[in-house]
């Protein structure tokens, strides 16, 4: 690797054994090579509380519909103020605005609240013209209220909508 007469010349041998030095710009520290262990302090927690998230079990008052002719047994031929949560279980939106859903459809027990998956009920999506997660429809009497569907997770909206169309 180096030159023999390199190494010749070398009036100083460096003894295998002897403690390495190893500098840097910023310290000196000198070491024989032997691992040094690390302790690791818990990060300090950001928030006076824990963060919960949300699972699709925390209904409220929320009723899932798994059938088409649920649906329309349900929606279509209800009476009173009807709102429907069109979600996905992919979807985090709908999951972050889950919990706040539910908190509407106990607060407002006139209205009836229901959920569906538009991955199971693809064919009630597409009918509804379903293009993004959430989406909130509101029925009266069992007719879909022109204008007053909720696309996004936008609680206040709902909230509002809800309130707007419920007397």
């Amino acid at each position: 690797m180096f030159p023999a007469r390199l190494l010749r010349s070398s009036s100083r041998l460096i003894p295998l054994t002897a403690p390495a030095r190893l500098t840097t710009p910023f310290s000196s520290v000198s070491s024989r090579f032997t691992p040094r262990t690390t302790t690791f302090k818990p990060q300090q927690q950001l928030t006076s509380t824990p963060r919960t998230y949300s699972t699709m079990a925390d209904h409220g008052n929320v009723i899932p519909i798994k059938t088409e002719a649920e649906f329309n047994e349900k929606v279509k031929n209800s009476t009173g103020l009807v709102v429907v949560d069109c979600y996905a279980t992919w979807c985090g939106p709908c999951r972050a605005i889950a919990p706040r859903v539910a908190q509407l459809s106990v607060e407002h027990s006139a209205a009836k609240f229901y959920q569906i998956d538009v991955d199971e009920l693809s064919n009630v999506a597409a009918d509804l013209g379903i293009r993004a997660m959430p989406t909130f429809i509101l029925y009266k009497n069992g007719e879909r209220l022109a204008g007053a569907d909720v696309v996004g997770a936008n609680a206040n909206a709902l909230e509002q909508a809800v309130k707007t169309n419920i007397a």
